[in-house]
This record gives structure tokens, sequence and C-alpha cells, in this order.
């Protein structure tokens, strides 16, 4: 194992990395300096109870994306070809040659390979498919156009972003809780916040890791209509071919 490695400060000079608990800054410069020659890490488990790091430490920096982990156990640093040059002479190619074979640099910087048929992905770009609301209508992308009508004995609930409110909202409405509003307006949980909603519930992670792994995500803004007398306040007024 080689005795010194550097950091570039490209990397670790970013507010991306310098926000994360300094516990988890501490484990990404423990597994950098334990790292092979190419950047692979086969005992990260070790490492962690050795400085007294967290499963959520890890999980951050899977999340930040500093850390590509394998179905194998195996973890590789993703700059680590922007960290460290090594000679020829003293280079030793890593061990972990399955997992390398899953991955190609780009620009230095190591990315998973996609097995995935790009043939078979339609390019939707150029659907608008974003809900528009306003206090007078709101028009669901390009096809249909519903006049919304205000009705204010509806019980409406409304959430800016995301908070310690919306976050228990979400968990009871997985729990299968019902609510008694009309209206649910708020940030929505996408795939990737469901997951981290799911870890969070099952124990997986704490509520700071929660709130550290989507401190960087920016979900997308959804309305609700829950009830029937909700569902009435809309009313359809015309349709419009793409």
């Amino acid at each position: 194992m080689a005795q010194r490695r550097m950091f570039s400060l490209k990397v670790i000079d970013t507010d991306l990395f310098l926000d994360m608990p300094l516990s988890t800054q501490c484990l990404y410069f423990h597994l950098s300096i334990r790292a092979d020659d190419d950047g692979f890490i086969g005992n990260h488990k070790k490492i962690m109870r050795m400085i007294g790091s967290s499963d959520d430490d890890m999980r951050i920096l899977i999340a930040k994306q500093l850390i590509i982990p394998f179905d194998t156990g195996v973890c590789v640093i993703k700059h680590w070809r922007v960290h460290n040059y090594i000679q020829k002479d003293r280079y030793n190619p890593t061990f972990y040659k399955a997992e390398k074979a899953q991955i190609v640099a780009n620009n230095n910087v190591y990315e998973k390979i996609d097995y995935m048929d790009t043939k078979c992905i339609h390019d939707v770009s150029n659907k608008d498919t974003q809900v528009r609301l306003g206090k007078d209508r709101i028009e669901l992308g390009k096809d249909n156009i519903d006049i919304y009508t205000e009705n204010e004995s509806l019980k409406v609930l409304q959430f800016e972003t995301t908070t310690e409110e919306w976050l228990q909202f979400v968990v009871n409405c997985r729990r299968g809780i019902e609510h008694a509003f009309d209206i649910v307006e708020g940030p929505m949980a996408d795939d990737q916040i469901w997951d981290y909603v799911e870890d969070y519930m099952s124990g997986k992670i704490s509520k700071a890791a929660f709130w550290e792994l989507i401190k960087f995500k920016y979900p997308t803004h959804q309305i609700v209509f829950c009830t029937e007398d909700a569902l009435k306040t809309l009313h359809f007024e015309r349709s419009e071919t793409l």
C-alpha cells in the first residue's frame, strides 16, 4: 500500500464536500488514503469501524457521488484520478479487475458504464408536462386545459419547501395514515427521495442523514386534489393537440 496520497481542492474545497458532516469528510479522507493505485477499496467496513464512522457517512458519500459502490462490497473513489497521478514505474494495478471493468474514466472522473440499450430510449425532452398553477386556473400540460375555480371552504395544505412538517406528512402518507385536507401543494417526493424516506422510516438512516442526502435535491412542485370536492373545482375547457 502506498504511504502517500494527494487531494485536489477541485473536489474537497467545494460546497458539496464542505457542507457534509465532518465525520463524513473524515471517512472520505481515510478511504482515499487506503485505496489502491486505481482508487479501489475492498475493506471500507473495516475502515469505518477503525475511525468510528456510521453507515450514514457512507450513504452520504454515495449519494453525493463521491464514492461508487459495487454489488461485491468493493467501492472506488470517483475522483481518484483528479486527486492522484501515479508514475508507471510505481503503479500497481488493482486486484479488483471485475469492478474496474464496470467503470470508465471521463475527464479523469470515474463513471459506471451504462449497459442500457440507448436505442430503446425515446427523446421526450421537448414534451411539456409541467403543471402550472395560478390563482384562477391550472393548465395540465399542453393536451388539456382546465379552469380552476377557488373554493375557500376547502381545506388546503401548502408546503413552500421541504421541512420537518413536510417530512412527517410524507411519512404519514406512506404509512397509510389519512389526512383531512382536500388539496395538498408542495415538493414532490420523487423516486430517489422516496428511497431516502423509506430508509429513514426503516431506521437505516437517521433524520439528520436524510436532510443531508436531499440537501442538493430540488423536488418538482406538485398539487394533489385529494377529494371529490377538490376535483369539482376543475372544469374542462378544451384540448390541444401536440
